[in-house]
């Protein structure tokens, strides 16, 4: 859960991206910390030099979302 004050800096600082994060939602050219806002944090995280992967598991299977230069690249 984020706290108030945290969501009204958040929602100034990333406006209408927050709001899909709030949705448990996540878009190409979000930040990863509203990623982990959406998604909570991941149950493993993969580095290369060019690309982090976040891998979620779950009851629907797993997810991976691949970070590059802090956004969201692609997601499966």
């Amino acid at each position: 859960m984020i706290s108030k004050s945290k969501g009204d800096i958040y929602k100034k600082k990333y406006g209408d991206m927050y709001i899909t994060a709030m949705n448990n939602m996540i878009k190409v050219g979000m930040a990863k910390e509203l990623v982990e806002v959406a998604w909570g944090e991941p149950d493993k995280v993969n580095i290369t030099p060019d690309l982090e992967q976040l891998i979620y598991r779950g009851k629907s299977g797993m997810k991976c979302v691949y970070i590059k230069n802090g956004k969201v690249s692609y997601f499966n």
